[in-house]
Parts: C-alpha cells; sequence; structure tokens
C-alpha cells in the first residue's frame, strides 16, 4: 500500500502523524504547565506567605515579652509608659499578621483560632503587670512576668511552632507535587523526541528527491550559506538580485538576522554600559569623588584619550573638578563663564557638539613618552530641570561611534541628577 501511494500522500500521512504526535504533546506540556504554576502560585499564596507571617508575628511576640520585662524593671512611670507604647506598637504588627494568616491558611483554621486565643489570653497577663508597677507593686509585677507571662509565652510560642509546621509540611507536598509532574514531562518529551527523531529521518528519505528539484539553485552553495548562517555568520556578501526560490529567501534571512545582530548587540552594550555607570556612581560620593569617577568611566567608555568634567560653582562659573590625561599645558584652574569658549557656548546653549578642528595647544595627551593633540573634541552638557549641571569634554583621535553617543544621551539625565544630588550633599 506504501508503494502504490502518491509522494503527496505519503508526505501528508507523515505530517498527519506528526502533527497528531506533535499537538498531543502540546496538550499535554500545557496541562502539566499549568499544573505547575498552580502548585508554585499556591506555594506562594499559602506556606510562603503562612510561614513568613508566622515569624513575624514570633518576631514581634518576642519584642512584646522583652518589652514586658522592661515594664517590670522600670524604674519611673516615663520608662513604663515607654515599654508600654513599645509593648502596644508590637501587638498591632501580630494582629495584622494574624489575619493574614487566617486568610491564607490552607488547613484546619482551628489552629490559627488557638493561637489567636493564647496571644488574647496574654494581654490580661500584661495589663495586670502594668497595672501592678504603676501602683508601685514592682516585686509582685515581676513575679507575675516570671510565672504567668513566661507560661503564656511559651504556649504562645507552641500554637505558632504548630502553624509554621502545617506550612512547611504542606510547602515539602506542594513541592513533591511539582518534582513528580516535572519528572513526568521530562520522560515525555524524551520520547517524543526519539520518535520525532525516526520519523524525521524517514521524512528526509523520502523528501530528498522533492527536495533536489525545488531548491532553486545548487544545494552545494546553499548548504555552504546556511551552515555559515546557523553558525552565526552573517558577513557574507550576497544580493538577493537575480536570486530564487529558496536560496533568496536564504539571502533576504542572513541580511535581517545580521541587522537584527547588530541591533542586538548594540542594545546589549548600552544595557551593560548603563550598568557600569550606575556601579560608578552609587554610594554617597563627594562631588569630587563622583567627578574622578565620572571622568575616568567616561574617558574609557567613550574610547576617548583625554577628558576634563566641570560643574557650575555658586557663582554659576564652571569649574574643572576631575581631569583624565590632560597634559601640563591644559590650564583647567580658570573659570569658565556662560558663553565663554567652547564650554561656555554648551553651557548656554545645552546641546552638545563635536568639533573636528581645534584651536592649537587647545588640549593635550600625555603619555610616558610624547605629548599629541587630538584630532577632535566631544562637549557634552549634563541637564537636569532645564539646569546645566556638568560639561563633559572628551577628546579623541577617532570618530565617536552612534551607540556612544546614543549612550551618553540615555544616561544624560541620570548623571545630572546624581551630580546634583552629591553638590547638595557638600559641606
Amino acid at each position: 500500500m506504501w508503494e502504490n501511494m502518491k509522494m503527496i500522500h505519503r508526505l501528508g500521512l507523515v505530517f498527519g502523524v506528526l502533527i497528531l504526535l506533535f499537538g498531543g504533546a502540546g496538550l499535554l506540556a500545557i496541562r502539566s504547565m499549568n499544573r505547575l504554576a498552580s502548585l508554585t502560585d499556591n506555594l506562594y499564596r499559602h506556606p510562603f506567605v503562612v510561614s513568613t507571617s508566622v515569624l513575624r508575628a514570633n518576631s514581634n511576640i518576642i519584642a512584646m515579652h522583652r518589652s514586658m520585662k522592661d515594664v517590670a524593671l522600670a524604674d519611673n512611670e516615663h520608662q513604663i509608659q515607654m515599654a508600654v507604647n513599645a509593648v502596644n506598637q508590637a501587638e498591632k504588627k501580630v494582629v495584622a499578621e494574624f489575619e493574614r494568616i487566617n486568610e491564607r491558611f490552607l488547613g484546619n483554621k482551628m489552629l490559627v483560632r488557638e493561637a489567636q486565643q493564647a496571644f488574647q489570653d496574654w494581654k490580661p497577663i500584661r495589663d495586670e503587670v502594668i497595672a501592678l508597677m504603676r501602683a508601685g507593686e514592682d516585686k509582685k509585677a515581676a513575679a507575675i512576668t516570671r510565672e504567668k507571662g513566661a507560661t503564656q509565652v511559651e504556649l504562645l510560642n507552641e500554637r505558632m511552632t504548630l502553624l509554621m509546621d502545617f506550612a512547611e509540611n504542606k510547602a515539602g507536598e506542594f513541592h513533591e507535587n511539582a518534582l513528580t509532574i516535572s519528572y513526568d514531562v521530562q520522560r515525555m518529551v524524551i520520547v517524543i523526541l526519539v520518535f520525532s527523531l525516526l520519523t524525521g529521518v524517514l521524512l528526509a528519505i523520502l523528501m530528498t528527491r522533492v527536495i533536489q528539484k525545488q531548491v532553486g539553485g545548487d544545494p552545494s552553495d546553499i548548504e555552504i550559506l546556511a551552515n555559515k548562517v546557523a553558525g552565526g555568520d552573517f558577513s557574507i556578501e550576497a544580493s538577493a538580485e537575480g536570486s530564487t526560490g529558496i536560496l533568496k529567501a536564504l539571502v533576504l534571512m542572513t541580511q535581517s538576522l545580521k541587522r537584527d545582530a547588530e541591533r542586538n548587540a548594540e542594545n546589549d552594550w548600552l544595557k551593560e554600559s548603563s550598568v557600569e555607570l550606575n556601579v560608578c556612581m552609587r554610594g554617597e560620593q563627594t562631588l569630587n569623588e563622583l567627578g574622578g569617577n565620572l571622568c575616568q568611566f567616561l574617558v574609557k567608555k567613550m574610547d576617548a584619550a583625554v577628558g576634563g568634567l566641570y560643574v557650575p560653582d555658586d557663582d554659576n562659573q564652571m569649574v574643572m573638578i576631575a581631569s583624565y590625561g590632560l597634559g601640563n599645558g591644559t590650564d583647567g584652574s580658570k573659570n569658565i563663564g556662560p558663553g565663554e569658549g567652547i564650554i561656555g557656548q554648551a553651557m548656554l546653549d545645552k546641546k552638545s557638539r563635536i568639533i573636528h578642528q581645534l584651536p592649537l595647544n587647545y588640549m593635550q595627551i600625555t603619555s610616558g613618552t610624547l605629548d599629541i593633540e587630538p584630532d577632535r573634541l566631544l562637549v557634552f552638557p549634563f541637564t537636569w530641570n532645564d539646569r546645566v549641571e556638568a560639561i563633559a569634554e572628551l577628546g579623541t583621535v577617532h570618530p565617536f561611534t552612534k551607540r556612544q553617543l546614543t549612550f551618553l544621551e540615555n544616561e544624560a539625565t541620570g548623571v545630572a541628577i546624581n551630580i546634583a544630588s552629591a553638590r547638595s550633599r557638600k559641606p
């Protein structure tokens, strides 16, 4: 029967089997993932929330018990009242945690009510101790704290331990169920992969002649191009003009992947650079410390050779607070007013600019053996709330890239805010 079937019918049968196989596998996988998601959600919404609330409640109960000891040891009314206030604040937090526990607890709510009752029974004991202390009967108050109070706290701790144990057991149950489902899914995927591999081999044998007739070009050329693309090599110089069929589609795909790869690489660089910049500005640095770190970071990130960072002083004069690689002939000590020179002009119009022809001896790059002058200069103002908080001046001997300039534009406001914050902390 198989030998008498046409190729299209053979392919239809094979594809039909594959569709049924993958369709069934997909439905099973979706069902299993939904169960895993439900278990994970229940793990978070119930055992995790309950155990966290129990821990918080226990912490506040300990704080209340410690404050009650402070009440028993107080020497005057002021100390008593301070300790009572601490008890009341912690009590409100415990009540709030009990409400959350009661809402999310999956077991017998009697356990929660017993713990709440133990906590409520502790209040009249506390009130009695406070009343005795205010009446001057500190010995009786201390005795009640050591005996009745301690006993009640111990009972309360036992009740809270029961809640914690139940939450941990329930979490373990959810975890075991999740593992079981995960193992089942893995076994199912392995079986499907093996069967699909065997079916794919059969399908490849059946389709060989059809493919050879429909590729529209030399299969060896297409194979070489496809292998390079699969290996991530998009540097192939090929044109879609004059190509047809699979070869044309492959060329167009290669060009598209190349554009996507370049765009992704640029986005990754921008993200990584943003993280590095945030690390550079992290912490409560002084203005000079932040300026030095920013100047060094910007010179390296922008592949510059020299750089300087200017900030306005109290008289609205731009002052260099940091530099990198400047020669001895560069004067960074004088103040620059609005409109004066390149820096002053950037202070006025708040626009960045790249200058290709620099004045003689404007800026020097100093190394161990020689001094040279950069052939282009980037002046970039960092503004916030329409105010120039700083101006970066970067000199280089090669062009700045588009992604470097995009990086500065994206991060300009954040840099300005950090500099403004550092200035506000200036002694």
